[in-house]
């Protein structure tokens, strides 16, 4: 079960004691959003409910695990128990894939070979 919502935080004890629930997922993007804790304004307001869902999770014997958006916030997580992770998204992916594509391009493209010269510079050389 994922719970990324003010209603889904203010019902975790009964979502926890739920038979068949094995794992609760915390979704902090749009939970962020719901609770209005958005930005660094809303940090802790969200790590408190975070701490909340997974302290519940576990103290029902289940596994807790959260989206991170980024590697450094594992630890983090980890440390108040949460047991597994998604770091990154499709879209994350996605991108990350097409900017690396894009920097070795340019690479390819900088490099002192007559054939990777911009169009406009040999160009010239025909007028």
């Amino acid at each position: 079960v994922q719970v990324e919502t003010a209603e889904g935080l203010a019902n975790i004890e009964a979502i926890a004691d739920v038979d068949g629930v094995d794992v609760i997922f915390v979704g902090p993007g749009d939970l962020s959003v719901s609770i209005d804790a958005i930005g660094p304004k809303g940090a802790d307001k969200l790590a408190a409910a975070i701490c909340r869902i997974i302290g519940v999770t576990i103290a029902h014997g289940k596994a807790s695990g959260i989206f991170c958006a980024s590697p450094q916030t594992v630890g983090q997580w980890a440390t108040v128990g949460a047991s597994f992770f998604v770091l990154a998204s499709d879209t994350m992916f996605l991108g990350a894939g097409a900017a690396a594509n894009y920097a070795a391009a340019r690479v390819e493209l900088a490099r002192e070979d007559p054939r990777y010269r911009p169009v406009e510079q040999q160009a010239a050389k025909l007028f």
